[in-house]
């Protein structure tokens, strides 16, 4: 969502220019990069259910914060939003494929 919306909010609702943008991508790539990398060292400690409910809280979290934002283009808090949601993306879907593929089983233990 963010590549579709964020270059009109950043460009023309603000007027920033399209490196800011794309610095912004960057940081809303590297928390999704970052969400897989701890779920990785995560997974094998806990069970998944709890890790996936972790991951949805901060995903509401992320929502929230840009939900506040509404109100004015407040581009700090509208990119925590979006950077929290990228974050919990990257935790919850790994999580779920590591689970449905049979990588983890649903008590948390990498399968061999």
């Amino acid at each position: 969502m963010w590549n579709i919306l964020g270059p009109y909010l950043i460009q023309v609702k603000l007027g920033h220019s399209a490196s800011f943008f794309g610095t912004t991508a960057l940081i809303c790539g590297t928390s999704y990069l970052l969400g897989t990398l701890i779920n990785r060292v995560v997974a094998p400690r806990f069970k998944s259910m709890p890790i996936m409910k972790s991951g949805i809280l901060l995903f509401f979290l992320g929502v929230v914060c840009m939900i506040v934002s509404g109100s004015g283009v407040q581009i700090y808090l509208i990119m925590a939003g979006v950077i929290l949601v990228a974050f919990a993306q990257g935790f919850i879907f790994s999580q779920c494929d590591g689970t449905i593929y049979g990588y983890i089983r649903p008590s948390g233990q990498r399968c061999r």
